[in-house]
């Protein structure tokens, strides 16, 4: 982890899906299926930056979307996210559910992996599905 992370507000990812996980930053126009961002293997938790793809739009004037990519009974599924998804909640689970997958998202205020590490966990709440 880059130490200019260590304050930054971070988003958890979990999969629960059964199989891993893709996530890629796609472009607009960007017909090549985008840049993987991150692989999470089932039953594992990532953090990532809360703003990393509203920076990274910000920074070129390029619209991103976020593309998260599982396979569900041998049928890759795909979802389709925007920028700002992973910086309003501050929890994301992905699961299979009737072939598809989902996320659940959950809002917890926004701490830093610092504050995380030490102990500072506070409530959240699940945003209903």
């Amino acid at each position: 982890m880059k130490i200019s992370n260590l304050f930054a507000r971070m988003t958890e990812i979990k999969n629960d899906t059964g199989e891993y996980v893709e996530i890629r930053e796609v472009e607009r126009g960007d017909k090549s299926g985008g840049r993987l961002v991150v692989r999470i293997p089932d039953k594992d938790l990532t953090l990532i930056r809360a703003k990393k793809f509203l920076d990274h739009s910000s920074y070129d004037g390029v619209p991103r979307s976020v593309h998260v990519i599982a396979t569900a009974n041998g049928t890759r599924t795909t979802m389709v996210l925007t920028a700002q998804y992973f910086n309003t909640n501050g929890r994301v689970t992905f699961e299979v559910e009737n072939g598809k997958l989902v996320a659940k998202p959950e809002t917890i205020p926004q701490t830093s992996t610092f504050m995380r590490r030490i102990g500072f966990s506070p409530p959240s709440s699940r945003v209903p599905s």
